[in-house]
């Protein structure tokens, strides 16, 4: 349990193909943080189907995350594009 905590908290901000349930609930929960003010809608929405729906919120989450990215002509970090490539052939 702690190498699986101590690697959640490595990742828990950039996202990680090996994150696990307690990874994936933290990277979630960063992204979800009621302090943070952007897509204060789409954001509650998502906080009210967690935890069951950990998994969908996981992708739709690092969906628009690689989405802006992209869309500001930003490189794309390794990491993230295995974290979804992970997470869509689940």
């Amino acid at each position: 349990m702690d190498g699986e905590l101590l690697f959640a908290l490595a990742y828990h901000t950039l996202g990680n193909a090996s994150l696990g349930t307690l990874g994936r609930a933290l990277y979630v929960a960063d992204f979800l943080e009621p302090g943070r003010d952007f897509m204060p809608e789409w954001r509650e929405g998502l906080r009210a189907r967690m935890p069951a729906e950990l998994d969908s919120v996981t992708r739709e989450i690092v969906g628009a995350r690689i989405r802006y990215v992209v869309d500001r002509g930003l490189d794309l970090l390794p990491d993230i594009v295995e974290f979804w490539n992970v997470l869509v052939t689940e």
